[in-house]
């Protein structure tokens, strides 16, 4: 093989590699033969138990038709699996479902993919698969990925989708100050609320009692040029402030930009006492301005 062949030939080893990484989960990620199947009724025929080592149970008073159908496919659970899969979309949708094998990850993937069919009512669909018994140690995953091809695709002429692979998320500590807003800014309901510029602090404003001086205290506070001021209400258990409650913010990028955070959480002691009635409590804060294709997102938790 001469030098420029041999170029070209690692060249299209490395893309190859490259796009088998990101068409699936795992770089070994096989498909595996489903020795039988059949369908069920997605509604009363979802079993109770969890456990793929035995067969399932069945409450609804469709108990005994739903375990015909299972007995149907006569496992073997001493050398087989039976997994039970469901997606939901339209009345007229359309699902194929595969299985996988990673090695690497010692995982099986039951992967349905879903086609809309066009109807405006929902639809479900489920049904159960057999597989050869994964080696001791594997673990057993159910992904749907909703596909959209023309009405003119056959089921059996298409390209099967693969889950995207889950980004890699980095986070890093950000800043965050309580913002005391007074009366100004009242909050009910649980609720967020983002003010990213003074024209947006005037219309929050606009209307209410002593709008201009609640306008110039806020402003000496919080600088919306640089700042975005963030209004977060959430139910504690607490009839009012919770109590030892702190603020804490970071920042967290994806590596492929899909979840990229600026995430405030308000942490609080547990209630011991609980409200005896549903109640909210509001705080402000303010947050740096977020880069292009942030978002910001506040939560809560007890310590």
């Amino acid at each position: 093989m001469d030098q420029l062949a041999y170029r070209l030939f690692g060249v299209t080893a490395v893309i190859f590699v490259f796009a088998l990484a990101a068409y699936s989960q795992f770089p070994d990620n096989k498909e595996i033969k489903i020795l039988r199947s059949t369908v069920s009724d997605p509604v009363f025929c979802r079993p109770e138990n969890s456990d793929a080592d035995k067969a399932p149970i069945f409450k609804s008073y469709k108990a005994k038709a739903c375990k015909a159908e299972v007995d149907t496919l006569a496992v073997n659970y001493d050398t087989e699996r039976l997994i039970y899969w469901s997606a939901a979309s339209d009345c007229h949708m359309r699902t194929v479902t595969k299985a996988f094998r990673s090695d690497l990850a010692k995982q099986v993937s039951i992967v349905t993919n879903v086609f809309y069919g066009g109807c405006r009512a929902g639809g479900m669909r489920s049904g159960w698969i057999v597989i050869e018994r994964p080696p001791e140690g594997f673990k057993i995953v159910s992904k749907e990925v909703r596909v959209d091809h023309p009405a003119s695709d056959r089921r059996d002429n298409f390209i099967f989708v693969q889950p995207k692979n889950a980004p890699t998320l980095r986070t890093e500590p950000a800043s965050v100050i309580e913002i005391d807003t007074g009366n100004c800014l009242p909050l009910t309901g649980q609720s967020v609320w983002q003010i990213s510029s003074n024209e947006h602090l005037k219309n929050a404003l606009d209307g209410k009692p002593n709008s201009s001086a609640c306008t110039a205290d806020i402003e000496s506070k919080v600088d919306l040029s640089r700042e975005t001021l963030v209004g977060y209400s959430f139910a504690s258990g607490y009839c009012g402030m919770p109590k030892g409650m702190s603020l804490t913010a970071e920042k967290q990028t994806a590596d492929d930009g899909s979840d990229n955070i600026i995430r405030v959480t308000v942490i609080y002691e547990k209630s011991i006492d609980p409200c005896p009635k549903w109640s909210t409590f509001p705080v402000w804060f303010a947050v740096p301005k977020p880069p292009a294709g942030y978002t910001i997102k506040a939560e809560n938790r007890s310590k």
